[in-house]
């Protein structure tokens, strides 16, 4: 859920966006509210200089303390220089206060950032134009979210102490020790399984497996039911790696927000096909695009959306990368110039949205599953065209 009210600026109040506040530290900038430039909706804010300046647009939120956090929203700029660090979002009560930064001239780009709370209770959260020093330009932003991923391990040292006893265990076990512990997990209690999960999957040996009877899968997946949804990708990333197949993740409907300046395409999988049930679809140039990809099928499947003419070269790196033991961690996806957006694992019964900006150039873009074995089959191709 997103604790952020008006995270798009719809809702406007005597002109500006319900909620948000502005601050200039130095300067003159112009902070502003503006319609038919916005990543998705109609409104979007920006702060604009033409003179050095630091300033933004903020608001305040309640957060649990000691609780790790996720903050996305997207950011655009023109001509943004200076000493400052550029745009961002800063958030001055934790300890990690700065999200990833943009200066120069960029199209729209979500940045995420992950952060603990420590005793923090209520996190002012800041659209930043400068940062450590000032800028001139323009940056946009929208489309805030803040969600809460997990216990931060400041306050529960055992659990990650828990993690890491796991992932050692994990890498020095014989099979038969892997396989008694894993069926141990549906009986831990919810605080401690996760962390537990966590390091045997990431200390899991290669090449080996564990054998499970039916009524010690239906365990299994009382447990995965009862976990997070990011615990449960741990979860099955650990099945997958102990071959134990059979599993089915459950999901929230995602929350697309507003949608009037997106194209929404929904994607399936072929059941035991390695097919998507679309093999292409047309979206229009520069414009944002949704890819709501709900898996149905028994395996794990991504999205990897490619340059033109790239399908054979992301596919032949993702097949180099059965041999790379992070592979799974990195959703066996290449690390190449040519992919322009891709999704993490879905596994069974999982959705995941995939939210980019369309290239500016019209052509014929590959998509394509990449993981091991799929891709020269599971492909289709993205249009996209002038408006």
């Amino acid at each position: 859920m997103n604790l952020i009210p008006n995270p798009g600026f719809e809702e406007l109040e005597n002109g500006s966006p319900k909620g948000w506040a502005t601050r200039t530290w130095s300067g003159d900038p112009a902070l502003a509210t503006e319609s038919g430039s916005a990543a998705s909706g109609s409104h979007c804010v920006t702060v604009s200089a033409e003179t050095l300046t630091e300033a933004g647009h903020y608001l305040e939120v309640e957060v649990r303390p000691h609780m790790v956090y996720r903050l996305r929203g997207w950011i655009k700029t023109e001509n943004v220089h200076g000493s400052g660090r550029g745009a961002m979002f800063y958030l001055p009560e934790v300890v990690k206060n700065c999200s990833p930064t943009v200066k120069g001239t960029h199209d729209w780009q979500r940045i995420e950032h992950v952060f603990d709370t420590g005793d923090t209770r209520r996190l002012r959260i800041n659209c930043l134009f400068g940062g450590w020093g000032q800028v001139t330009g323009t940056a946009w932003f929208d489309d805030l979210e803040l969600v809460v991923l997990h216990p931060s391990l400041g306050d529960h040292l055992s659990l990650g102490v828990s993690s890491v006893v796991a992932r050692n265990l994990a890498s020095n076990a014989d099979s038969a020790s892997l396989t008694e512990w894993i069926l141990r997990l549906p009986a831990v209690n919810s605080d401690l399984v996760g962390h537990l999960v966590e390091g045997f999957s990431r200390g899991w040996p290669p090449n080996t497996a564990v054998t499970v009877n039916p009524d010690q899968l239906a365990r299994l997946q009382g447990l995965l039911d009862r976990l997070s949804e990011e615990r449960q990708v741990d979860l099955m990333k650990l099945a997958l790696k102990a071959g134990v197949s059979g599993l089915v993740g459950r999901t929230i409907p995602p929350d697309l927000g507003d949608v009037s300046q997106a194209t929404v395409i929904r994607l399936f999988p072929v059941k035991e096909q390695m097919l998507f049930d679309k093999t292409e679809f047309t979206v229009p140039a520069g414009r944002r695009v949704k890819i709501v990809f709900k898996n149905n099928d028994s395996m794990p499947h991504n999205i990897v959306v490619g340059r033109p003419g790239s399908y054979e070269r992301i596919g032949t790196a993702a097949d180099r990368m059965l041999t790379d033991p992070r592979a799974m961690d990195r959703a066996y996806v290449p690390a190449l110039s040519e992919v322009i957006a891709s999704s993490g694992l879905v596994f069974p019964g999982q959705t995941e949205v995939l939210d980019f900006t369309a290239p500016k150039e019209p052509g014929k873009y590959p998509y394509l599953c990449t993981f091991p074995g799929h891709w020269r089959l599971m492909k289709g191709v993205m249009t996209v065209a002038k408006e």
